[in-house]
């Protein structure tokens, strides 16, 4: 058995209403930043990989982002990842072949 076969489905479906106006205005907020200080984007079958600078206030605004899209959009997988040594903080977003083509629309992802 795959370790995706023990992973709970997930319709691709966001609940916009998930999130409250006053969370949707921060999570717009975080969205710019992220758009305007990805270092690269790589991707990979089933999603992308973003990087951005290792600095205590990326960390905790892609942990903020992770929190609020997961209340609308909980197909999605992430993780943060730093190496030792690193001067970046990698985040992972994806789960399927279906949710990278959402993930590629609604955010404008390119590796190119």
């Amino acid at each position: 058995m795959r370790a995706d076969d023990r992973q709970p489905h997930f319709e691709l479906a966001c609940n916009l209403d998930a999130i409250t106006p006053e969370q949707r205005g921060r999570y717009d907020l975080i969205r710019a930043w992220m758009k305007e200080n990805v270092r690269s984007v790589v991707e990979y079958p089933e999603g992308y990989i973003c990087h951005y600078d290792d600095a205590p206030s990326t960390v905790m605004r892609l942990a903020e982002f992770i929190t609020l899209e997961r209340l609308c959009c909980p197909f999605l997988r992430f993780a943060l990842e730093w190496s030792p040594g690193s001067d970046q903080v990698v985040l992972s977003m994806g789960g399927s072949t279906e949710v990278k083509d959402y993930l590629a629309g609604v955010f404008t992802l390119s590796s190119g």
